[in-house]
């Protein structure tokens, strides 16, 4: 039976991997892609990407280092692994975006937070400014950070569990 520390040195290099590639397409949309509502978008299109990576190498796991047969569960547990290394990988990387290359951005993710405010026509101008005055407080590397690695984490456990459907594979024993 494959025990859990296997299991986490065999998600090790796919994980590395696909952070690599997280964190490339993402050092691309930033320096092609000024509008973060367009980033925003190409986003989702990097799920899919991750998705297709997920179901690789974990199709891969099956064949070459299980004999061909993963459960359920198995397929998850791997796929979970991943997605804690490239988490970890992405959020270091979203803290020196954020912090040292492009502290800028903050302002303007502010900016636009307070730009849709602005729109609501039921706000009053008070409920805009402590609405902005909370934001700001949220709105910082290290907050960004946690919260980005545990909305990592939550969005690639639903990854992993709908992948693994796909790559679970069961021996039929005859009888």
């Amino acid at each position: 039976m494959e025990n859990q520390e296997s299991t986490f040195k065999m998600a090790l290099k796919p994980g590395i991997i696909i952070g690599a590639i997280s964190i490339a397409i993402s050092l691309l949309l930033w320096a092609t892609v000024s509008d973060l509502g367009m980033r925003q978008n190409f986003g989702y299109v990097t799920w899919l990407v991750l998705a297709f990576l997920y179901h690789f190498y974990t199709k891969n796991y099956r064949e070459n280092n299980l004999g061909g047969a993963l459960s359920y569960g198995q397929a998850f547990k791997f796929m979970f692994f991943i997605t804690i290394v490239t988490s970890l990988m992405t959020v270091v990387y979203m803290y020196v975006l954020y912090s040292f290359i492009d502290p800028g951005m903050l302002d303007v993710i502010k900016d636009q937070a307070a730009e849709k405010l602005y729109q609501q026509p039921n706000l009053t101008e008070e409920q805009i400014e402590k609405a902005i005055e909370m934001q700001s407080i949220w709105i910082n590397p290290t907050v960004i950070t946690i919260t980005g690695f545990f909305g990592s984490i939550f969005f690639g456990a639903i990854l992993s569990l709908v992948v693994a459907i796909f790559v679970k594979k069961d021996v039929q024993i005859e009888e």
